[in-house]
């Protein structure tokens, strides 16, 4: 008799086990039925907002900005910034870093004569002559740099020119 209780015991500890599975099944069910619920709803309050991101975008007009290196535009705070580099790595002894950052300056502001006249020295310091030369004609024709930049690349032309 004591197999037959011990069975039926077995037998009521796995129906609660059953039952209780049964009952955390339910419990998960609800909580990830919850979660889609949420997720859809804020999924529903993304959509809102890129509709109005995309709306004020739409109300904006500003003019898109002219790509760098266009001619008449100038972005003096690169320039500047790439022009202190650039005579640091300059004074360092770095002349392919101070030629990188040179460029840069002329990239951000195009026919500007000091930038023209950096990458030219620069350029004469490498050993690179016909590149200097270009850039000193370019900064030598300039009407509207500094007239010392002017004459210095105007003289550094002469100089070039004279030691052929």
């Amino acid at each position: 008799m004591a197999g037959y209780v011990r069975k039926g015991f077995v037998l009521m500890v796995a129906a609660a086990a059953a039952a209780l599975t049964l009952v955390t099944a339910g419990c998960e069910q609800a909580a990830i039925q919850a979660n889609e619920q949420q997720l859809q709803a804020q999924q529903q309050q993304l959509d809102q907002l890129r509709k109005q991101i995309e709306a004020l975008k739409a109300q904006q007009s500003y003019p898109s900005a002219p790509p760098p290196g266009t001619p008449g535009t100038c972005d003096y705070n690169v320039m500047h910034t790439a022009t202190r580099r650039g005579g640091e790595a300059f004074s360092s002894g770095n002349m392919k870093r101070a030629l990188g950052y040179y460029q840069d300056a002329l990239t951000a502001c195009p026919g500007n004569t000091r930038a023209l006249l950096n990458v030219a020295r620069t350029n004469e310091a490498l050993g690179n002559r016909e590149q200097a030369i270009t850039y000193y004609r370019q900064a030598a024709a300039s009407t509207t740099g500094d007239p010392r930049d002017v004459e210095s690349a105007r003289a550094a032309l002469s100089r070039l020119s004279a030691s052929r």
